[in-house]
């Protein structure tokens, strides 16, 4: 992917500062399996922004976009496991995080990545929780079955 911000190797995944100073900081965190004989790893993807005031908080340009689709090409160029995503509640806008991931889902994955897709609760807040993994992956029916596993426990909430 062309034309994204230079990104530094952090500890559990990767960080990157934009045009107005914003630092995203982008982790990959290992996440509790429901089964014991599943041999593919579950990260849980997350993004984090820090800005120094609400104007560099502003609207996010293409080059974020693009960046945080290299990254997670980064990790499934170097990792065969999956990684597990909920979308954060915390300032209500959960369902605009949902439709920002479909689209950016739709427009770059190119038949690559498998998606699952979920409806859950976190403290008794509606949000999305998907689980993405190689279209190539040797075990893609345990996955399957692990996230319906964890969508039944509610992602351990």
């Amino acid at each position: 992917m062309q034309n994204h911000y230079d990104v530094e190797e952090i500890d559990l995944g990767y960080q990157f500062v934009t045009q107005r100073g914003v630092i995203y900081f982008l982790t990959f965190i290992s996440y509790p399996t429901v089964s014991d004989f599943l041999s593919t790893k579950i990260y849980m993807f997350n993004i984090d922004r820090v800005c120094s005031t609400d104007y560099t908080c502003g609207q996010d340009d293409d080059k974020v976009r693009n960046t945080v689709l290299f990254i997670i090409e980064l990790f499934f160029q170097k990792h065969e496991d999956a990684l597990i995503t909920i979308c954060d509640i915390i300032d209500g806008k959960q369902f605009a995080r949902k439709r920002l991931f479909d689209l950016w889902y739709k427009l770059f994955n190119n038949n690559r990545l498998v998606k699952l897709e979920a409806d859950c609760l976190v403290d008794n807040t509606p949000t999305f929780a998907s689980l993405f993994f190689s279209a190539n992956h040797y075990n893609k029916t345990f996955l399957e079955q692990e996230f319906q596993k964890l969508v039944e426990i509610n992602f351990y909430s």
